[in-house]
């Protein structure tokens, strides 16, 4: 891997480009129009610059554009965050925003950032690395949420909304081709069927050899292979308006490899039998290439809605949703598991929006029932976790005057599981040996919201709140010890400006108060998730937006984060103390995006350009300098070409990672081995639409 040091003297001259672009922006510009930027955060459709919370919005065409193909390209368009892969898995995201997230995958622990998809809670982080083929909007929201909707989510949220069908006929078509053999493809046909109900279906399928080489026999690891489908109706009435959705995703992509570059003149795409002298498994084959991956999910949803007297709407969300993964991969060891999940959702929410107030009232049902066999090196577990969730929320928000409005919200939450773990009599952890059968509890907890902002002129707004938000406790599925719920309290203060029609720019400031932490660590019973203590966490975050002519727009972000452990408990002093670093959070992130559309011929040219750094920052608590991510410098880049008028084409030559920059994405400190992001891809897009 790259060093350090080679790396900030290689790419100053792009820190410097990124500088001086923002240095420009704050000089008068001419009298070029942003666009005006729509998000439905609150249940409405509100403009970004008139919601007090801190939000990233991507449309579909930002998305497009900056050829964001699966959930791991917001990485770079959101300040404090980081997502990737679970270690050594195909389809399982992590996701930590501000310093603070969740990497078990396994049973017993929740994720801390919700992700909701068309409103529906994603309840496991195995199989929530989203692909982006049908994806209308994504908005990432970042502090606690739960006023307003779904199960409380005390980190942030990311909610992706997928594309619904339209009373008009039209049909999408997209290929795509790239380096490492990579093969996509898309179809989305959309179709009026009466002039009251529309019927959509888009299937999806993508290919490509992995980029892993393992050096004993020459063979490539890592392939991807997944294909997916949607079919949905809807009903446009003059009273209900119902929305019917199923969905499967089949992904029998190879689970990620680790490698040692320190064992391998610094190579991250690497590897070879010696580097993991594995230990066989009863489920498997333990040599380097025999391990595999089967994921399949697929769900249902029924949507409905409806206008009421005096302005009241009534909304109601069902959801099932079904998940198998069986994975065999490198974890430390060889590893072994074998998950089902089912899962049921029911939100009914009624609002009212007027001139002087709004308000939105819910209540939220939440039923998950899993089963998951682990296989390590020595011994095998069984894990079962039955969860019952219910919430009752609420938010209010009065205009006291047309520029003063003051916000409160609430949310009872209730929860039940029910955890029982059952070992071989070989089980590794002597902790888990003990502690195993039927485990009970119970939790419930008030959390609210208070906000108040003030439109100082029709062009600049700010505002101040405090969010409290909650994540009930669990077990660990190495040893079966539970932990405590653990709460934060967010303040935060912003201010969303339009400091001309050419330029926007918001920033917001956060500190955020964690009590008992939860953590995976090796304490004196083994590896265990325990309380690790309290944290704090503190940053500012801005987003600039330029037009700076009527064919340029610049978008780039910052971010600062730093984080302190205020309190650690006695059993996690072992791995950490007052002066650790929180994994995961970088003390500084930035990016732009940078696009220029020109008419050429009869049609029109698109360029872009991003790029996104990220400063140092540590993958595993105990801070582990081996398995660190070094400073990281992405540079993705495309051009398109779009001509036709009754039927659109569009041709595009793309690259992502550009720079080829290698750096470790997670790491293991058990046999200090990384998993490296994705090298340089290069591709080219054609689509028609007509």
């Amino acid at each position: 891997m790259k060093t350090h040091n080679n790396m900030k003297s290689k790419y100053s001259p792009i820190k410097l480009a990124i500088t001086s672009s923002i240095i420009l922006a704050l000089q008068p510009v001419a009298a070029q129009e942003l666009e005006r930027i729509t998000v439905k955060s609150q249940y409405k459709e509100e403009d970004l610059q008139s919601v007090p919370i801190a939000i990233t919005a991507l449309s579909e065409a930002d998305i497009e554009r900056r050829n964001m193909t699966d959930a791991l390209s917001i990485n770079d368009a959101v300040p404090n965050i980081n997502i990737a892969k679970n270690f050594g898995a195909a389809s399982g995201m992590k996701v930590f925003l501000r310093g603070i997230g969740e990497d078990e995958s396994r049973l017993g622990a929740d994720p801390a950032i919700g992700v909701y998809v068309d409103g529906v809670y994603v309840g496991r982080q195995t199989g929530a690395l989203l692909d982006l083929a049908d994806i209308e909007s994504i908005e990432v929201l970042r502090g606690p949420q739960g006023t307003l909707y779904g199960r409380n989510s005390n980190g942030g949220a990311i909610r992706v909304t997928t594309k619904q069908p339209l009373l008009e006929d039209e049909t999408t078509i997209k290929l795509s081709a790239g380096s490492d053999r990579l093969t996509d493809g898309y179809i989305n046909i959309n179709k009026a069927l009466t002039d009251k109900l529309a019927a959509q279906v888009s299937v999806m399928s993508k290919s490509r050899d992995g980029f892993m080489r393992n050096t004993d026999n020459d063979e490539l690891l890592g392939d991807v292979d997944k294909n997916g489908a949607k079919v949905a109706l809807k009903y446009f009435g003059d009273v209900w308006e119902i929305t019917w959705s199923a969905d499967f995703m089949r992904d029998n992509s190879e689970p990620g490899y680790p490698t040692k570059p320190e064992l391998n003149n610094g190579d991250s795409f690497t590897l070879n039998q010696a580097m993991f002298p594995l230990t066989p498994l009863i489920n498997g084959e333990t040599e380097i290439g025999d391990f595999y991956n089967s994921t399949y999910q697929r769900g249902t949803m029924l949507k409905t809605s409806r206008s009421l007297d005096n302005g009241l709407e009534f909304n109601s969300l069902t959801s099932c949703r079904e998940l198998d993964n069986e994975l065999l991969g490198i974890i430390i060891q060889s590893f072994y598991q074998n998950l089902q999940q089912d899962q049921f959702s029911q939100e009914f929410r009624l609002s009212n929006d007027t001139e002087d107030y709004s308000w939105v009232s819910g209540v939220y049902f939440f039923r998950e029932d899993a089963t998951q066999d682990t296989e390590f090196f020595f011994g095998s577990n069984t894990t079962d976790l039955l969860t019952n969730s219910a919430g009752l929320f609420g938010q209010y928000t009065y205009n006291i005057s047309d520029d003063l409005h003051l916000t409160g919200g609430a949310r009872y939450t209730w929860e039940k599981k029910e955890f029982n773990g059952q070992t071989s009599p070989d089980y590794w952890n002597s902790a888990g040996r003990e502690n195993q059968g039927l485990q009970e509890e119970s939790w419930g907890h008030l959390s609210w919201k208070a906000v108040i902002a003030y439109d100082i002129n029709p062009d600049v707004m700010t505002y101040a709140s405090i969010t409290t938000g909650f994540k009930s406790g669990g077990w660990s599925t190495d040893s079966f010890e539970s932990v405590d719920e653990e709460t934060v309290t967010t303040y935060e203060i912003g201010v969303k400006s339009d400091l001309s029609k050419a330029l926007r720019l918001n920033v917001n400031a956060f500190y955020n108060d964690y009590i008992d932490l939860q953590v995976n660590g090796t304490t004196d019973v083994g590896v265990t998730r325990i309380n690790a203590g309290d944290v704090k966490t503190y940053g500012i975050e801005a987003n600039l937006m330029w037009q700076i002519t009527e064919d340029i727009v610049l978008d780039s972000f910052i971010g600062t984060l730093e984080g302190e452990y205020s309190k650690i408990n006695d059993n996690a002093a072992s791995f950490i103390n007052e002066d650790s670093e929180l994994k995961q959070a970088p003390s500084l992130s930035y990016g732009m995006n940078l696009t220029y559309f020109k008419s050429l011929g009869d049609g029109q040219l698109t360029t872009n350009l991003q790029y996104a750094y990220t400063d140092k920052q540590y993958n595993d608590l105990a801070n582990t300098e081996i398995i660190a991510r070094q400073e990281t410098n992405i540079l993705n880049a495309r051009v398109s070409y779009t001509w036709g008028t009754d039927v659109e084409y569009k041709a595009a030559l793309w690259a992502k990672n550009a720079l080829d920059e290698e750096y470790s994405a997670a790491g293991t400190t058990g046999n200090s081995a990384i998993y490296p992001g994705d090298p340089r891809t290069i591709g080219i897009d054609f689509s028609v639409n007509f």
